[in-house]
């Protein structure tokens, strides 16, 4: 699935991809988007390969509820491409590495829930950045069914503040 920023009367800016999802479902094949936001309280696994280009703010990967879960070939824009997790909303690591460009909260909202369902291998999160990015959600090592850790590194000029009540494990 190609989300074309410059057909149907889009611009340079739009090409932002978005999916509803009330159950579970799973994309295996390519996904180019400038921006992709998950709606619906289903879960959505990103299975094929997944390229999301956007920005340290809004034009990112944006998980509104429900959960996202990301597969081995999940790219985004390491140095630009913006995590957004909203409250009541999980992203699912799966046992895999995701290099992201910054991590936020939902706007005028807290972070949701970032842990790892893989029950074989652990996962992590490395902000790599040079925008400031805050986190008020858990970050927890099991989700679902999972028993493997969630490692969270950072790196790149970016701050990162985390404001989180808790972290800890595992998800219930």
């Amino acid at each position: 699935i190609i989300f074309d920023a410059l057909g149907a009367a889009g611009t340079a800016t739009s090409g932002e991809g978005v999916i509803y999802t009330g159950g579970t479902t799973t994309l295996s094949g390519t996904v180019t988007a400038n921006g992709f936001t998950k709606f619906g309280t289903g879960t959505l696994a990103l299975t094929g390969t997944a390229a999301i280009i956007g920005s340290a703010g809004t034009n990112g990967l944006n998980i509104q509820d429900g959960t996202l879960q990301i597969g081995a070939n999940t790219r985004l824009v390491s140095l630009v491409t913006a995590v957004n997790v909203n409250l009541g909303a999980t992203l699912d690591l799966n046992g895999n590495n995701l290099v992201v460009g910054s991590l936020n909260n939902a706007f005028n909202n807290s972070g949701g829930v970032i842990g790892n369902s893989s029950t074989t291998t652990a996962a992590s999160l490395t902000i790599n950045g040079n925008a400031a990015s805050g986190w008020t959600g858990r970050i927890v090592d099991a989700v679902g069914a999972g028993t493997q850790t969630t490692a969270l590194n950072k790196m790149g000029t970016g701050t990162l503040t985390l404001a989180a009540t808790r972290i800890d494990s595992p998800e219930s």
